[in-house]
């Protein structure tokens, strides 16, 4: 595990007994916990979406980011699955700039991470937050 930017980034994590490529956890004001869990890295990209909660496990975004994989290859795209969890312990905020702000921030730091290494991971959080954006009434993607 690395601790680079104010992110915690684990490589090869075992989650439910399957090897995940790469673990990203972000802490935010409030006590909120961002997670992301990429199932299958090896394709051009990655494909998910955010989901806020109230509480939620390593393992519950593992299965949800691993379900994304036969996904997005039904979907025939030439991509790996990915998503992430936001946990909001004392409640999900009924502000969608306060969501928004935690979604940009954990994406800042997640590009920071890869900032001179992966111009895809960019590319991609850069389309969820515009999908993200996009409905201001959504508690997730």
């Amino acid at each position: 595990m690395s601790n680079f930017h104010d992110i915690e980034v684990d490589h090869d994590v075992t989650i439910s007994g399957e090897i995940f490529d790469i673990v990203f956890r972000t802490r935010h004001a409030g006590g909120v916990q961002a997670i992301t869990a990429v199932h299958d890295a090896s394709l051009p990209a990655t494909i998910g979406g955010i989901r806020f909660v109230p509480k939620g496990t390593l393992e519950e975004v593992g299965h949800l980011a691993r379900a994304m994989t036969p996904k997005n290859a039904a979907a025939r795209l030439p991509a790996g699955g990915q998503k992430t969890i936001i946990i909001c312990r004392g409640g999900i905020s009924e502000s969608f700039s306060e969501r928004a702000d935690i979604v940009a921030e954990h994406a800042q730091k997640v590009v920071a991470h890869y900032e001179q290494s992966s111009v895809r991971t960019w590319v991609a959080l850069r389309q969820f937050l515009t999908l993200f954006m996009s409905d201001p009434n959504s508690k997730g993607i």
